[in-house]
């Protein structure tokens, strides 16, 4: 069954909530050129509808980059997700909602991105350091909507998962194990 964003379950969509789909199996290479391709097609009508003030077709098209987004989880970090943040960001007001969003996921695949296409992304922050200021403070702000005050330990200890057949020997219901370095 392929995924059609468009389908009225469009929530079963895989990689969302707690579908287990490995990442390999969630696209393949031409769905991702196809992905990138309609992402920045997506962005760019975005920010036309906000300059002729389209509002209602602007609604449409920022949930539908969202469910973009949904759909790539990790494999959202393309070269082309950068470019966009550019376009975004020259192009709308600094308050708009999708802008944010946008920027505050992108800050979240900046780990992915580096990792996996080093130069171009080195290149890019190099070239926007405003854009890239921009891009972490958004993520820091959306880090803090779910954290308030909270920092993560310097050193971490080993969490380990309980199998599924550990759930069903009639365990504790603890989902973690935590192991002491």
């Amino acid at each position: 069954m392929t995924y059609n964003p468009l389908h009225p379950n469009a929530e079963e969509r895989p990689g969302s909530g707690n579908n287990d789909v490995p990442l390999e199996e969630r696209m393949t290479a031409e769905d991702l050129r196809t992905w990138s391709l309609a992402y920045k097609l997506s962005v760019e009508v975005y920010v036309c509808a906000d300059r002729y003030l389209m509002r209602d077709f602007k609604s449409c098209i920022a949930k539908y980059i969202i469910n973009q987004f949904e759909v790539a989880g990790l494999l959202a970090a393309q070269p082309t997700v950068l470019e966009c943040c550019k376009i975004l960001h020259i192009g709308l007001s600094p308050l708009d909602p999708l802008l944010k969003k946008v920027l505050a996921r992108v800050g979240f695949l900046q780990a992915r991105l580096w990792k996996s296409f080093p130069e171009y992304t080195s290149h890019f922050f190099l070239e926007n350091p405003e854009l890239a200021t921009v891009i972490m403070r958004e993520m820091v702000e959306r880090r803090e909507e779910d954290e308030k005050d909270d920092l993560p330990a310097m050193e971490r200890s080993i969490i380990r998962q309980l199998t599924h057949d550990e759930r069903m020997q009639g365990r504790p219901r603890r989902n973690r194990i935590w192991l002491d370095d």
